[in-house]
């Protein structure tokens, strides 16, 4: 979702386990003054899928993964994330043509046809006002192939662009957004009846008209909806807050019963009905782009959000997930969470279930008839014996996180890595060697933050080793913690003392000793005042004149300091002696 669709109040596969996942998690990022977290969901698993899995989420009875993006392509993978089909632009060229339409929602799957993916269509196109064709629509492609179908057009009244779509568990209703022309969220669920979703009203079907909604129920929502998911009779829809200034943005998933509501009500007593049952699911502080909803079995979990790494404000923030790659949470529900629990996996949550453990559900309060089980599904699951992972144990999500034989529901070892779930301290991420750095009982293959110093592991210069300061004196994008540093040297400002030793003459020739008091400099000599030039010591001056002479030296030291006052000595060089006879020595004529 981009920038101007979020809601503003201001201007605008690594994994953790369980219980303890989420306050892990939620350590490794700042609170905000709203975080209100109820704890009704625990994050089990963070995955990693490409960037262009951007837009959407939706998942098929058998397990198969769907996903939308960055603008157009349409992807399908497996229940482990292995891609298997893909599209680059599931538009065709005469739709784009003819709408304008440039732009995929978070899409969702559908089991009238055999099987369907319903994409939500829009045009953005930022440099020419946003949202320029003001229409929605609803196209339908084939899961196996991906291929385009057809699409709807959904009546411009309530809604000017689509940008997201979730059907209910009878298969009967549609529930998106409404918006203004300018492309902005009204706050309005809208509902369409599934059956208008069909190629008797597709665009150029004899007589086919724009699609109208059953029912718009205003002030449902609080913001900008990302993306949708339904369970258990509610609708789950995410969105995200940013504040200007403030390094994270709050992300949250709510809820809402769409059918509360008292029959001969109007819509908008209606809508006041649903608006009182919004429940606050998931409240994470997260710097990024919040993105689609599924539910379903894969992944170590059963509620999975889709999150990107592009932050709103992008000058302030840093993503909190490693850019380059997008993300999936996926949570499970809190044992405290009664009414999203559904223990005999008969559709009846176990806070409305008078029989919460009798695997049966053929009754409206949960409880069986007395009539005996089908045989083709012996555990009542509504999954039949041939297709079900957990044959006598109700599990009617089919979750399995390794992917084998045996549904998370009955088997022992969930990441098939040796270790057998109760002692396990990795669950749903395969671990053998039960590696956990920090000792927190959250093995380092599922924990964000490894060396528990509250700074999640791909941010931390250090992820071994506790260092919230996160210091790095040198730089170099490891932690003084865990590197050897060496302090750079003093600067040195103070210049050395150049001394002069004993000079020894001898005929034309003077031999001059000198030292400095800072060893491995170097020095600059002087004879006469004449031209200064680089020397060393000793220095042997050669074919002097015979007289008086000058000499001056100065020391430079490593860093460069000179002694200002250079150390200076005379000297005399003798003349030499004539001969007897007026020669210029011994045996001179």
């Amino acid at each position: 979702m981009r920038s101007e669709e979020r809601n503003t109040t201001g201007p605008a596969l690594a994994a953790t386990a369980l219980a303890a996942a989420v306050l892990a998690f939620l350590a490794i990022v700042p609170a905000s003054a709203s975080a209100a977290d109820p704890g009704r969901w625990d994050l089990t698993t963070r995955s990693e899928i490409p960037l262009v899995y951007f837009q959407g989420i939706t998942s098929a009875p058998d397990g198969d993964m769907f996903f939308d993006g960055i603008n157009v392509g349409l992807y399908r993978s497996s229940a482990q994330l292995s891609q298997e089909a893909a599209v680059d632009n599931v538009i065709p060229p005469d739709v784009a043509t003819a709408e304008s339409y440039n732009h995929v929602g978070d899409i969702t799957h559908d089991d009238a046809d055999g099987g369907r993916i319903l994409l939500p269509l829009e045009c953005y196109y930022p440099g020419a006002g946003g949202n320029t064709c003001k229409t929605g629509s609803i196209g339908v492609a084939d899961p196996d192939t991906l291929a385009w179908e057809y699409y709807v057009k959904l009546d411009d009244g309530p809604i000017k662009k689509a940008m997201w779509a979730e059907v209910d568990s009878t298969g009967t209703e549609l529930y998106t957004q409404g918006s203004q022309p300018s492309g902005s969220n009204d706050n309005t669920l809208l509902v369409y009846d599934t059956a208008d979703i069909t190629a008797s009203k597709a665009v150029g079907a004899p007589g086919a008209e724009d699609v109208v909604p059953e029912h718009a129920y205003p002030n449902v929502f609080t913001s900008g909806v990302t993306g949708a998911a339904y369970l258990n009779g509610r609708l789950y829809f995410a969105s995200s807050s940013h504040v200007a200034g403030q390094l994270t943005d709050t992300f949250r998933i709510q809820s809402v019963d769409p059918h509360a509501f008292n029959p001969g009500d109007t819509d908008a007593d209606r809508a006041v009905d649903i608006a009182a049952t919004r429940r606050l699911e998931v409240e994470l502080q997260v710097a990024g782009e919040s993105e689609g909803l599924d539910f379903n079995g894969n992944l170590g979990g059963v509620l999975h959000w889709q999150i990107q790494p592009i932050p709103s404000d992008l000058v302030g923030q840093k993503p909190t997930y490693p850019p380059g790659i997008g993300t999936i949470l996926s949570f499970v529900p809190d044992a405290t969470a009664t009414d999203v629990h559904d223990s005999d996996a008969d559709g009846i949550p176990d806070a409305d279930d008078a029989c919460p453990d009798a695997a049966a559900g053929d009754q409206p309060d949960g409880c069986a008839n007395g009539n005996p089980a089908p045989g083709n599904d012996p555990d009542r699951d509504g999954v039949v014996t041939a297709s079900d992972n957990c044959a006598d144990v109700p599990n009617n999500f089919q979750a399995n996180a390794d992917q084998d034989a045996q549904g998370d529901a009955c088997d022992p070892d969930d990441d098939n890595d040796t270790v057998l779930d109760g002692p396990d301290n990795c669950d749903f991420s395969a671990n053998p060697d039960q590696k956990d750095t920090d000792g927190d009982g959250i093995g380092d293959a599922c924990s964000d933050d490894d060396d528990a110093d509250t700074v999640v592991d791909w941010r931390d210069n250090c992820p071994l080793t506790p260092n919230p300061d996160q210091a790095d004196s040198d730089g170099d994008g490891i932690g003084d913690a865990c590197e050897d540093v060496t302090p750079p040297p003093t600067t040195d400002t103070t210049p050395p003392e150049t001394t002069i030793g004993k000079i020894k003459v001898k005929k034309s020739t003077a031999t001059i000793k000198f030292a400095t008091t800072e060893p491995g400099g170097s020095f600059e000599c002087k004879l006469d005042g004449k031209k200064v030039k680089k020397c060393a010591p000793p220095l042997k001056l050669k074919k002097l004149k015979p007289g008086k002479h000058r000499f001056e030296v100065a020391a430079t030291d490593a860093a460069g300091n000179t002694d200002p006052t250079p150390a200076k000595a005379k000297f005399k060089v003798k003349k030499a002696k004539k001969g007897k006879h007026g020669g210029k020595g011994k045996g001179g004529k």
